[in-house]
């Protein structure tokens, strides 16, 4: 993200005591991406903008609650599924989320299976699938040239 926000992060990260229980990685891909998702507690996207958010969806699909900016999509199905906490973008709402859920394991266990529900009803492959199909489907049934091709 920005550096002078990651930096901000970072420093406020410091000033809790943080250091050594939050890490800030930068971009991850393939299995550096699944080790890291199974080894983490919480998915935090403090983003400035996400026209969707696929990493949260991978974050819930890896079973992780996570805590959205509320710049990112899916955040708002996030909280409606209690898969997720959506704050406004300023450290100290960021950090009070991240606390909150660093001090409640029954709360991370509670959004980490609706999370998993979140990806598997919302966001699998599967269910992408079965929309974009019916989605044809309806296209076809009302399709000028569908009504001829039937008659």
């Amino acid at each position: 993200g920005d550096e002078s926000f990651v930096r901000e992060l970072r420093d406020h990260a410091a000033s809790l005591g943080l250091e050594g229980a939050v890490r800030f990685v930068g971009h991850l891909g393939g299995a550096a991406k699944a080790a890291a998702y199974a080894e983490a507690d919480v998915f935090v996207l403090p983003s400035d903008d996400e026209n969707f958010g696929i990493a949260a969806a991978e974050a819930f699909a890896a079973g992780l609650p996570a805590i959205l900016s509320d710049r990112v999509a899916v955040g708002a199905d996030a909280a409606a599924a209690g898969a997720g906490i959506v704050v406004t973008r300023d450290t100290a709402t960021l950090a009070a989320a991240i606390r909150s859920l660093a001090l409640d394991p029954a709360r991370r266990a509670t959004m980490a299976e609706q999370g998993r529900r979140l990806a598997r009803e919302r966001f699998s492959w599967e269910t992408a699938a079965a929309r974009l199909e019916a989605l044809y489907e309806r296209i076809r049934r009302t399709s000028p040239d569908a009504a001829r091709a039937a008659s």
